[in-house]
């Protein structure tokens, strides 16, 4: 019989498994992006958090997100609004299913995208209690 605990960890954290199911899109924008001039921004994600957990990019300029795991098991980068919202390189769309980019312990995953769609959105760790530990962040394009 599951405790008390564990009802209560998956009652908290049965929202985030339900969020959208958006796929990242290639919106066409009649120009290629210069993935050359792109800034990289890098994520660590340790046990039950996010470094930095607060995001902010410009619209229309390419960026590489390098999501780096420290700790040895998996975590996820989960932000199916956000990826919906931006333009992501043909040779990065299979990393990113249902908007869940999966970051295996110890390695790191690369994603070159645009945002093209300004606004707020949220990222959270999609595994079994870690975003109610605390692993959640803000995205921000403007």
């Amino acid at each position: 019989m599951l405790s008390f605990r564990a009802y209560a960890a998956f009652a908290l954290v049965a929202p985030f498994l339900l969020m959208g199911t958006a796929q990242a899109q290639n919106v066409p924008t009649g120009v290629a992006p210069d993935w050359s001039a792109a800034q990289t921004v890098q994520v660590v994600m340790a046990d039950f958090s996010f470094t930095p957990n607060a995001l902010q990019f410009s619209a229309n300029k390419p960026y590489h997100l390098r999501l780096t795991n420290k700790a040895d098991h998996g975590h996820s980068f989960d932000a199916p609004e956000f990826f919906a919202a931006v333009t992501v390189a043909p040779e990065d769309k299979a990393k990113i299913v249902k908007g869940d980019v999966e970051v295996e312990g110890g390695k790191t995953v690369d994603v070159s995208f645009v945002p093209t769609v300004s606004g707020p959105y949220k990222f959270h760790c999609s595994h079994l209690g870690h975003a109610i530990l605390g692993m959640t962040g803000d995205v921000v394009v403007k």
